[in-house]
């Protein structure tokens, strides 16, 4: 239900739901829910729960609404826990904290959260320094947090602070004894990873076929002009929109942009070091540095529609007859649209 959702609509509902959260306003953030009840269980941004944003908003109240409704609504290891609540409550950039964080923060550590967190690359503190907030500085060094404990960068709190001219959250912590400088852990070479991209063709042969065939389910009167994928290899996904009016060349302009994701999580991480095996579709492997890469991402992805348009499987849509199947690859082509000819076979059908 949530994949069939308009996305305009939903992201109406979002905007209503955030607006009665960072308000405190619960009778209207019922009234949305009675409306959209399918936002129980989709969550914008990287939350996990509504009550991180509600955390993040400082209103106590709702934080215990949306506690109390998710107990009944998501499963246990979906609810938020005391200490992700009390890491939102560091704040969020987009979200207001009209209400008061600091009292939210009390509150979560006098029920037991953990002041540095769950959080291995950023502890409570670097959070609160990150959006500047010096009280909520101020109460974390009041209640034992590790001023020495090293940031995702090996960065401290204080060199943080400095570095964003959090000037309050700097004073506050060279008062409390904060080292500028931490020792440095030695870096460990990274694995050299292998990504097969005959598997990847095959998944992403099977993405974009069901793509096609949920498109056409939903919108089978509309008169498609444009297929388009567009992908960044090192962030690991490819995104499949359709577009039904002109197309301007880029997938992320088609009416139905998003429409689905197929995420290739080893593509991601083999671009974290500085070199990766690849294994091409000829099954040939071959030692590649990430910046000679994405041509060859490119034409496995070209050759997987192609090998769609050959077997038919655009045919569920409605498609016109100069309709455009390509692939946008944002680095390598400087968001070029690289266009497929219709097979022969789409041809005859038209």
């Amino acid at each position: 239900m949530l994949k069939s959702w308009d996305l305009e609509e939903r992201a109406k509902a979002v905007r209503a739901l955030l607006a009665a959260v960072e308000d405190g306003n619960i009778p209207q953030a019922r009234k949305v829910l009675e409306q959209s009840p399918l936002l129980d269980h989709f969550v914008p941004y990287d939350a996990v729960c509504w009550s991180n944003l509600a955390a993040a908003a400082g209103h106590w109240e709702m934080v215990k609404f949306w506690r109390e409704r998710e107990m009944r609504t998501r499963a246990a290891r979906e609810q938020a826990s005391l200490e992700s609540l009390l890491f939102w409550a560091m704040g969020y950039e987009y979200v207001k904290p009209k209400g008061d964080p600091l009292k939210v923060a009390e509150y979560l550590l006098a029920a037991g959260a953990a002041v540095d967190g769950e959080n291995k690359d950023c502890s409570n503190l670097h959070r609160a320094v990150f959006m500047n907030r010096p009280k909520l500085v101020e109460l974390l060094i009041q209640r034992g947090a590790d001023l020495a404990r090293p940031y995702a960068t090996g960065e401290s709190a204080l060199q943080i602070a400095r570095r964003k001219q959090a000037s309050q959250c700097a004073e506050r912590l060279e008062q409390a004894g904060a080292p500028l400088e931490l020792p440095k852990k030695p870096q460990r070479p990274k694995p050299i990873r292998t990504i097969d991209l005959r598997e990847s063709a095959r998944k992403l042969s099977a993405g974009v076929e069901l793509a096609v065939k949920r498109f056409a389910r939903l919108h089978r009167k509309q008169v498609v002009t444009a297929i388009a994928l567009a992908s960044i290899p090192h962030e690991g996904y490819v995104m499949v929109s359709f577009d039904t009016g002109k197309f301007e060349g880029s997938p992320w302009d088609a009416k139905y942009r998003e429409f689905a994701w197929i995420r290739f999580p080893d593509w991601a991480r083999a671009f974290e070091g500085n070199q990766m095996y690849l294994i091409d579709l000829g099954g040939r492997s071959r030692l590649k540095n990430c910046n000679e890469d994405e041509p060859l991402f490119k034409k496995m992805i070209v050759a997987a529609l192609q090998s769609l348009q050959l077997k038919g499987a655009f045919a569920p849509i409605n498609a016109a007859k100069d309709c455009r199947i390509g692939i946008e690859m944002t680095n390598s082509g400087q968001g070029r649209f690289w266009r497929l000819s219709m097979s022969q076979a789409n041809k005859k059908k038209q």
